[in-house]
């Protein structure tokens, strides 16, 4: 299998070192393609039209269809959504919570969760805690064990933890939940798209397209397990999730489309599937993660070879996220003078740490580059930091 020839159909590829794919991926010129003649072909029709409005219906069809074959579960179960946080919201806010209840976090989740938890403590009187798994999931169902309070129902965790790359184990810590009756609500943002998934024991599981599947911005996923379709209530209300009115009572629609709202772009739809198209004629899921952990561990290995650089992870990331610390500089600051050099990483916040992220379209000579420029920027100072160490 020729990666030179997948990576001809990405042009953000062509002339730069991206290295941001947990970010946002880079959009394939067929899925640019497909969604550019959808557009197109919706205005030759009309919008609105009976011709427009068949397409929308086949295209709302085999997306779902085609998100709920990538994460191995019923199309029944989906919910389409922008975003991975708005999946995490629809869930959050769904909940038929109590006075008096916990919830218990990573200390790594994304800040647009965490906001939301805290509003949700505020709005009903609940309780809310982290514990410390960003660099300890060797020990996470003991670290779980002694975080969760009697008052715990429901467990939010990343399933690869978005600053250190840490992939938390999902069957372990599925069964540690069921046990103690805890609801897990997963972020898969950084895991659709890396790995092959298995979500059995995950209550929900929320992702985007528009990282590591390289789809358009804006289409995101929701797995509901379907035990908690009923129980979960709609908070994000519109027309799509409607079935009608029976005495002033709305009806629901009996799958995941209760929790849609209103007007979707459905050509992002089409993109989404093209890029999937596309990464699925590179191999089997499981070699292209096999790929990705190679490379990861690849440039893990030779930045540790770089004097002053720390690495956030004591291994090799069993993922495609690969964190570190420059003694001399800032994360933002080494990121923008990277990007000078035709390199694209990201300054991640919350870890105080430049994240380069390993797609399989990565390179050998890309990682080469990025460490070659890594070491020639060594002995610069930000001064934001201070001096160069000695």
């Amino acid at each position: 299998m020729d990666i030179a020839e997948q990576r001809r159909h990405f042009p953000a590829l062509q002339d730069k070192t991206y290295l941001n794919f947990g970010g946002q991926g880079p959009l394939p010129t067929p899925a640019i393609t497909a969604i550019c003649a959808a557009y197109e072909q919706g205005q030759v029709w009309g919008p609105f039209s009976r011709r427009a409005l068949d397409w929308v219906a086949e295209q709302e069809h085999l997306t779902r269809a085609t998100l709920a074959t990538t994460l191995n579960v019923a199309a029944a179960d989906i919910t389409l959504t922008q975003s991975t946080t708005q999946g995490c919201t629809i869930v959050l806010w769904g909940w038929p919570w109590q006075a008096g209840d916990h919830l218990l976090l990573s200390d790594g989740e994304h800040p647009g969760v965490v906001a939301t938890v805290a509003q949700l403590a505020q709005r009903f009187g609940l309780t809310w805690s982290t514990c410390p798994l960003s660099y300890c999931t060797e020990d996470t169902i003991t670290i779980l064990e002694q975080a969760v309070q009697p008052q715990t129902r429901m467990l939010v965790l990343s399933h690869i933890l978005w600053h250190t790359g840490e992939v938390l184990p999902l069957a372990e810590i599925g069964a540690f939940c069921a046990q103690r009756d805890i609801k897990l609500l997963i972020d898969g943002a950084q895991s659709l798209g890396v790995m092959p998934l298995d979500v059995t024991g995950v209550d929900f599981y929320t992702a985007t397209g528009h990282k590591w599947l390289c789809g358009p911005a804006g289409l995101g996923v929701l797995y509901i397990h379907p035990q908690y379709r009923e129980y979960l209530q709609p908070t994000h209300c519109g027309w799509r999730g409607l079935q009608g009115f029976t005495y002033q009572q709305p009806q629901w629609s009996p799958d995941g489309q209760r929790h849609e709202i209103a007007t979707t772009a459905w050509e992002l739809g089409v993109g989404l599937q093209a890029s999937l198209t596309l990464h699925q004629s590179w191999g089997t899921a499981t070699q292209r993660y096999g790929r990705l952990t190679q490379l990861a561990a690849e440039l893990w290995t030779q930045l540790g070879e770089i004097p002053h650089l720390m690495r956030l992870l004591p291994h090799p990331p069993p993922c495609g996220l690969v964190s570190f610390r420059m003694a001399n500089y800032s994360p933002e600051t080494l990121a923008q003078k990277l990007e000078q050099r035709g390199i694209l990483v990201r300054a991640v916040a919350a870890g105080n740490c430049t994240r380069a992220s390993i797609h399989y379209l990565t390179t050998g000579e890309e990682l080469t580059q990025l460490v070659q420029a890594l070491r020639e920027l060594q002995g610069g100072t930000d001064p934001h930091v201070g001096t160069p160490e000695k």
